[in-house]
């Protein structure tokens, strides 16, 4: 009798319970939504009001619109195909309140050539220059190959290392292959050569500018040359 009585003590229970949630979820999806929150995470380039823009060019208004009849999975979608968006994320609590939360594309370089001026991101992920601000990343110039492996390592050697990072402002293609490297400090040409043996490239520039600049100048050089193995050639100025 013991145990039917807890049985009957549960079910009354359960379905409390769900009376209650079901009452709860239906009046949420009666009450009118309010865009309350935008959190992004890169404020650089695009900002709430940017956002808020966009989802009304977009036909999304959330002013005296129904939980019940907003697109969650379109609006991501939408939010998702902007440039400067990496990923998108929209959900709403139980008062109507709508959050979006916002992780931009952060620049990594920049490419400029004869016909194009854009960004790529960590992942090589192309999106364009802004109008408002300039991020103060390595640039890149010439015939760079966006597929190249060669390339994309030694961007990455560059941009992983604060020295290089701080020193190495460009990375001029005049081949595919055929790299020169532009200084912040120094007027010298570093002809980087071709794309193979990037460490040990960099470790024996990391060493000249460490054993040979400190006691020549650095105005004495015009041009400090890599191509080869295992040695560094300079031309005087």
């Amino acid at each position: 009798m013991k145990v039917v009585y807890t049985i009957i003590k549960w079910l009354v229970l359960i379905s409390s319970l769900s009376a209650i949630l079901s009452f709860t979820n239906k009046n949420r999806k009666n009450q009118a939504a309010n865009l309350n929150n935008i959190e992004i995470d890169y404020k650089k380039f695009i900002d709430n009001k940017n956002i808020t823009e966009y989802l009304i060019e977009n036909h999304f208004i959330f002013d005296s619109t129904l939980i019940s009849d907003i697109d969650f999975v379109s609006i991501e979608e939408a939010l998702n195909e902007h440039p400067y968006i990496k990923k998108a994320e929209i959900y709403s609590d139980q008062k109507g309140n709508v959050n979006l939360f916002l992780k931009n594309r952060i620049p990594y370089v920049r490419v400029i050539n004869n016909t194009d001026d854009f960004y790529l991101d960590s992942k090589m992920t192309m999106f364009p220059i802004n109008d408002n601000y300039t991020e103060n990343v390595l640039i890149i110039t010439g015939e760079f190959v966006l597929t190249n492996s060669k390339a994309k390592k030694l961007i990455t050697l560059i941009n992983n290392n604060d020295f290089w990072r701080s020193q190495i402002t460009q990375i001029h293609f005049i081949e595919e292959e055929d790299v020169i490297l532009i200084t912040r400090v120094g007027d010298q040409l570093i002809e980087f050569g071709d794309l193979n043996n990037q460490e040990d490239k960099l470790n024996n520039l990391n060493i000249f500018y460490k054993k040979v600049m400190p006691v020549q100048g650095w105005d004495k050089y015009s041009k400090v040359s890599l191509k080869f193995n295992n040695q560094i050639v300079c031309t005087k100025k």
